[in-house]
């Protein structure tokens, strides 16, 4: 859903607690992942959903907690995995009052077969498109 700039968010605030860089520890099911660029992968899914805002509004992601679960599992254990990224976020108004928060999770549209860093990096950012789209249908486009 496309929502006029002039009521998308304008600014993307991270909290502090959003790590640039760090490992995802592994699980039964997927070996632990290296993360780096995480702020900024963020920040440019930010400028791709909202390109031009011009409301003053700004978006404030406080959790943006990227892991990879199983998405299908074979013979040889798991086949294929998705990207989930569980949030919190608040949507501020141009003189930085609450206009209204949302949690939830986000997953990656497609589940990734690739193990390569590649693969594990392009089904990343296909949840953070599903997060920005998330924000935009269920919570932006309705304040």
């Amino acid at each position: 859903m496309l929502i006029a700039a002039a009521r998308s968010p304008s600014a993307l605030q991270l909290d502090a607690s959003i790590l640039d860089a760090y490992t995802i520890p592994s699980t039964a099911s997927v070996n632990a992942v290296p993360v780096t660029g995480w702020r900024g992968t963020l920040e440019s899914g930010f400028h791709s959903a909202f390109p031009g805002a011009s409301s003053g509004r700004t978006l404030q992601l406080l959790q943006a907690e990227l892991s990879f679960g199983a998405a299908a599992v074979g013979m040889g254990g798991t086949a294929a995995v998705r990207a989930s990224i569980r949030f919190k976020a608040r949507l501020l108004d141009a003189s930085g009052k609450e206009l209204g928060a949302v949690a939830g999770t986000a997953d990656a549209h497609d589940a990734n077969t690739s193990a390569s860093e590649g693969g594990m990096t392009a089904n990343a950012s296909e949840a953070v498109e599903a997060l920005y789209e998330m924000l935009t249908n269920e919570f932006i486009s309705k304040i």
